[in-house]
């Protein structure tokens, strides 16, 4: 039984044609093989940046919607200060590791997250807007005393 499983390296080729064609034929199945791995290499390639690029912007359209949700009125400004490669999206695509950062931002701007310090510390600022409607007397008046 040994004898038949071993490959007989004397053995004589009957047919070198059939052999070589055979040959070409497996260097071509090969080469189409080759090409459309590199081929499909390159769509997943493609399609993993585009699925990345679609996912840094839902988590950035989801995390200003949040700081919206939680009163600030600019929230493209404060989301300079979150690292937005930490957050991830779950399985029902809720932000993960955002509340985090923003309990951090918090902490270090109380003045952005609470209604009343925002409206006191513009009422002491040295530029005060009075919005008050000035008659025709009192405008010609101003005028001319130049105030």
């Amino acid at each position: 039984m040994e004898e038949t499983n071993e490959i007989a390296v004397d053995a004589e080729i009957r047919d070198p044609k059939a052999v070589l064609d055979a040959l070409d034929r497996a260097k071509k199945e090969a080469k189409a093989f080759r090409m459309e791995k590199e081929e499909l290499a390159s769509q997943l390639e493609s399609t993993s940046s585009k699925l990345e690029s679609l996912k840094s912007g839902l988590i950035g359209q989801k995390a200003a919607a949040k700081l919206n949700s939680l009163g600030l009125a600019n929230a493209e400004r404060i989301l300079k200060y979150v690292d937005l490669a930490k957050v991830e999206l779950d399985e029902d695509f809720n932000l993960t590791n955002f509340d985090e950062q923003v309990d951090t931002i918090k902490a270090d701007f109380p003045e952005l997250f609470d209604p009343k310090l925002r409206v006191a510390g513009l009422a002491d600022t040295a530029e005060k807007k009075v919005n008050v409607q000035m008659s025709a007397s009192e405008l010609q008046a101003r005028a001319i005393l130049s105030r």
